[in-house]
């Protein structure tokens, strides 16, 4: 039995959809993630604790320093049972070192980490420089009045200072009058004296903004912007400075988040917060007191809806927070939390389903039409690779055929200029194009925060939620109205159908509409969906009298369909065998077992596209099998086809193959234009093979796939046999080389001979050269293939070349061979970036002395007046 099927299985297929709150990736489609993280699973660091935390800081490898009310300083590692004091980084100014009894006024405020010093600030107005390595003070400065909090960014420190005490009710005076005419956020130029400051090396300081009022808290995000939260005469406002307005002085602005907004989405309650954290751009959360125990203390902001939500997870009083690094595979980061009892909380971030804009529920929904090609079609069933979740999540099908051929009115092109959304007029969208924003697709696919930050660098402030309100204009202006009221639409009976029959669905087009049910942190997921036609049933093969009952013929033609989708499947299966033969189609489980009809000799280590490439080529290199030649292109195979592990271990330093090129581009090369022997130019970039065929057609005849044996590259390139492209030698560049005892004979000098004779043990040896830049691994694997592919009457060995020059040899013959010793020019001789490796570094090769620190390490060995001053 044949039919013919249409289907949906790759990205693409599934982008020409017409999708609301829909995720598309390489796995299939799934309810869209809302992008601003929350965060679950609070944690206690230390039980008990040791300290009194005052406030904590990440740096970008994550390493946890919590500053505490005495001035001592911890390390958290998740490893230890409980933190290791570090130091004791502050004392007071009065107290001679005795911490013991100083009011907290006086005691340390803030703490920042860059990835050489952590910078404490104290609210006596001091701020100083230490060293992570020594922990000895680099520089210390004062001149601030009230600083309020320390934050970092990948390029500068900054410093909040609150200024002078603002004025009380009693004594303000006129300055109500005036509070709010400015920036319209209440702040009042008389009163506003906060001040954000950027701290240089020494301890030279640059004020970057000023007139904020009651300054809060600050917080840097991922690209650099500062928040800055003030409480104004309108109430708290958060204020928002891009990195290139923080290259002059400013003053602030349009606030990013109004004091308007300071409320609660669900019911509309004030949020008053004491501490402020920013993953990125416009993720903001704020912790706030709570007076009464239990109700959430976190709230995340959210630019769509212009208000706070609260996060459920933590209800003790917070004070301070902060965000550590990246989570697995690139996720939301971690955050600390200080709560009121100065103890020290870390919470666990998560990937939230995002709320479906119509429905207001975690679900999604996608129509697709499919084109038979005939009217009157009918269409026979539907099968669906489904993963349906939880027991709270499920996928639900309807559909409707017809032949009417109505589609739904397409939306403005993504390419039109913004001022062709509906709310974005002509001055707006030149501000848009100001900020390199140009087009309606750019626009519809910005977050708020990185757009609000690029429209606030280009002169424009913006809140988040008018940059929310543009990007939704765009979205509103591209989206294709999709109403299929006047489709006769019919709904399976069972929800996640992997198989099932239609009924009753004639016509040309088939209309599918999967709705994707979710719940706040798991979602369904669809792989692939097929539909087949025309309509076929084993029972036209029965007698007529099986039919004359339509209630009977029914039930009976739905229950032969179970044998029909079994058989039919199988009869798919039969029809790709040939797949399994071809490299380039077979299954990856599947490639051991056709390597082994070829006895290919390949490891787990080998990737899945250079096994590919392996057999693939097989019959070409064991007609070189034992010699130079083909085990050249052996190895050529394998490293053209794999790349270093994620985290594995290797020994180079950055810079090392070349100025302008990564140790990965040094070893992949592409087998098919490699070449071999000793000064020959060197390989390019490597080839890929598709895991499978590619199908672009949409309408298939059952069972077929598409693809052929012949190998590509990444470009479309059809790759030829290695061997008769080996001996080409065109390539530019190489990662390996081969040396044998007969290369010598070109040599005419006795001295240089006699230098290359010892690098091969007996006229029947031979050395594989490898280059500077692979990883442990592959070298392991380079040396086993060697091992198993050399002759028997030969002896080999591979050598992993290091990027380090030695000129010259010893002066005389009896003089060690350390000078000179596998060094090759335009090899291994190229000249590479110095860096330095404790242990690993040596004075004059990848060190070099540098210009003092103006104030250096007190008390470690430091000079008067030539490392370290007295200020």
């Amino acid at each position: 039995m044949t039919f013919a099927f249409v289907g949906t299985h790759t990205p693409a297929r599934w982008a020409e959809w017409y999708r609301t709150n829909v995720a598309v990736g390489e796995s299939g489609v799934v309810v869209a993630t809302d992008p601003v993280p929350t965060y679950v699973s609070p944690s206690r660091v230390a039980e008990p604790q040791p300290f009194d935390a005052v406030d904590v800081a990440v740096d970008r490898c994550g390493v946890v320093f919590v500053l505490t009310a005495d001035g001592d300083l911890y390390q958290h590692d998740p490893t230890r049972e409980s933190p290791a004091r570090l130091a004791c980084v502050w004392t007071s100014a009065d107290s001679g070192g005795d911490t013991g009894d100083v009011a907290a006024a006086d005691g340390p405020v803030g703490i920042a980490a860059t990835d050489d010093s952590l910078y404490v600030a104290d609210a006596s107005g001091r701020v100083q420089a230490i060293s992570r390595h020594l922990f000895q003070t680099r520089w210390l400065t004062d001149g601030f009045v009230s600083p309020v909090g320390v934050v970092a960014t990948t390029e500068s420190v900054y410093v909040l200072d609150a200024g002078s005490p603002p004025a009380t009710e009693a004594n303000r005076g006129d300055e109500s009058a005036t509070a709010g005419e400015a920036t319209g956020a209440g702040t009042g130029a008389a009163s506003a004296t906060g001040r954000l400051v950027e701290l240089a090396g020494g301890g030279e300081t640059r004020t970057v903004v000023r007139g904020l009022l009651e300054p809060v808290d600050a917080a840097a995000d991922t690209a650099g912007n500062v928040s800055v939260l003030c409480r104004t005469a309108d109430g708290p406002a958060v204020f928002l400075f891009p990195p290139p307005i923080l290259t002059g002085t400013t003053t602030p602005d349009e606030p990013s988040v109004p004091p308007g907004e300071f409320r609660t989405r669900a019911t509309g309650d004030a949020v008053v917060p004491s501490c402020l954290e920013s993953i990125d751009a416009g993720e903001l959360v704020v912790g706030v007191g709570s007076d009464a125990p239990g109700e959430p203390t976190l709230f995340r902001y959210r630019a769509h809806d212009g208000a706070f939500e609260r996060l459920p997870s933590f209800t003790t009083t917070s004070v301070a927070l902060q965000t550590g690094r990246p989570g697995p595979s690139g996720g939301p980061p971690a955050l600390y939390v200080v709560d009121g009892a100065r103890r020290l909380h870390r919470l666990d971030a998560a990937s939230q389903s995002r709320r479906n804009g119509d429905t207001g529920r975690y679900d999604a929904t996608l129509v697709g039409r499919f084109d038979a090609g005939e009217c009157e079609t009918e269409w026979h069933r539907v099968t669906m690779d489904v993963d349906p979740g939880d027991s709270r999540t499920q996928v639900r099908l309807q559909y409707a055929a017809t032949d009417d051929e109505w589609q739904p009115v397409a939306g403005a092109a993504p390419t039109a200029t913004p001022e062709t959304a509906d709310g974005i007029g002509a001055t707006a969208a030149d501000h848009l194009r100001d900020a390199g924003v140009s087009t309606l697709g750019e626009l519809a696919d910005a977050e708020p925060g990185a757009l609000a930050a690029a429209l606030t660098a280009s002169g424009r402030p913006t809140s988040l939620a008018a940059a929310a309100t543009l990007a939704e204009r765009a979205r509103d202006a591209l989206r294709v109205d999709v109403d299929t009221s006047r489709l006769d639409w019919r709904a399976l009976g069972h929800a996640s159908p992997e198989d099932a029959l239609l009924d009753d669905a004639e016509g040309r087009y088939l209309w599918v509409r999967l709705e994707l049910v979710g719940n706040e942190f798991s979602s369904p997921q669809v792989r692939r969906f097929r539909a087949y036609f025309p309509r076929q049933s084993y029972l036209r093969h029965l007698p007529d009298v099986f039919r004359k009952d339509e209630q009977s013929a029914a039930f009976l033609e739905r229950y032969l369909s179970l044998f029909e989708s079994t058989f039919v499947d199988i009869e798919e299966e039969i029809g790709r065998t040939s797949r399994y033969i071809d490299p380039t189609g077979v299954p990856a489980a599947h490639l051991p077992w056709l390597g082994e009809w070829l006895a290919t000799e390949a490891d787990d280590t080998w990737p899945t596209a250079a096994r590919r490439e392996l057999v693939g080529h097989a019959p070409a290199l064991y007609k070189k099998r034992g010699t130079a030649e083909g085990l050249l292109a052996m190895v050529r195979l394998y490293l053209a086809n794999s790349s270093a592990p994620a985290g594995g271990s290797t020994h180079r330093r950055a810079g090392a193959v070349g100025r302008h090129q990564t140790a990965a581009d040094a070893a992949r090369f592409d087998v098919a234009t490699s070449s071999s022997g000793p000064g020959a130019g060197s390989g390019a970039s490597g080839s890929s093979v598709d895991a499978a065929p590619r199908v672009d057609a949409q309408v298939e005849t059952g069972g077929a796939t598409g693809g052929g044996s012949e190998q590509r590259d990444d470009g479309g390139r059809a790759l030829g046999d290695p061997i008769a492209a080996d001996r080409q030698g065109t390539t530019a560049r190489k990662a390996v080389y081969l040396v044998e005892h007969s290369d010598l004979r070109c040599i005419d000098s006795p001295a240089v001979e006699a230098l290359y004779s010892r690098l091969l043990s007996c006229p029947e040896g031979f050395l594989v050269l490898l280059r500077p830049g692979l990883d442990d691994e592959r070298v392991r694997t380079v040396e086993r293939i060697v091992d198993a592919q050399q002759p028997a009457h030969a002896t080999g060995r591979t050598v992993h070349l290091r990027p380090w020059v030695r000129l010259a040899g010893g002066e005389t013959d009896d003089d060690p061979p350390t000078r000179g010793y596998h060094t090759y020019l335009g090899v291994n001789s190229t000249l590479a970036e110095r860096d330095f490796t404790v242990e690993d570094a040596t004075l004059g090769q990848n060190t070099m002395l540098t210009e003092r620190e103006a104030t250096g390490q007190f008390d470690v060995k430091a000079r008067l007046d030539r490392d370290a001053r007295i200020d």
